[in-house]
């Protein structure tokens, strides 16, 4: 990719997200966003329909980031509390901008993608229904404890949802 493109989408991102801590998603124009980001109108729709499709880039590329981190997908059922305490670590390591990005009326969202894609990497076809109820309970029980608890010792908060995620899913296998 160019390189003048590749700043100028910097440029793009870095402006949303001084907006985005400022305003909702919905009240930011292309008008405003170009000023900061130092582009004419033009230039923006260059690379973006709206303001939405920006959003929804930025946003899948912090979800990305936290997925590069995750070495234990493959484990959940195995060692889930390797796996929860990667999820953590790696949600407080950008909770500035999943702050920023994820909040107001979208603020389900960026658990509900990741959800959906451990999901997807993880479960079969064939899993059962609890299964699956099982894994949202974890994954969305874990996030929401997680940023709840933000402030308070994170060794501490991790490790006692890795624990609580561990004596959950194996319970659940042991009786099936």
């Amino acid at each position: 990719m160019d390189l003048r493109v590749i700043k100028t989408k910097q440029s793009i991102k870095k402006a949303f997200l001084e907006l985005r801590k400022k305003k909702s998603i919905e009240k930011i124009t292309v008008r405003e966003l170009s000023e900061i980001a130092m582009i004419n109108k033009a230039t923006f729709y260059l690379h973006y329909s709206d303001i939405y499709e920006l959003a929804d880039e930025v946003e899948n590329n912090t979800i990305q980031e936290i997925f590069d981190e995750l070495t234990s997908l493959d484990c959940i059922f195995t060692e889930p509390s390797k796996l929860t305490k990667e999820i953590v670590t790696a949600f407080y390591r950008r909770h500035d901008v999943i702050s920023i990005l994820f909040s107001d009326i979208r603020s389900g969202k960026l658990v509900d993608k990741i959800e959906q894609e451990i999901k997807k990497r993880t479960l079969k076809k064939d899993d059962s229904f609890e299964k699956q109820m099982m894994l949202t309970y974890v994954i969305q029980g874990s996030f929401h404890t997680a940023i709840k608890y933000k402030n308070d010792n994170i060794e501490k908060v991790y490790t006692a949802l890795a624990e609580f995620s561990e004596v959950i899913i194996s319970r659940y296998i042991n009786q099936n």
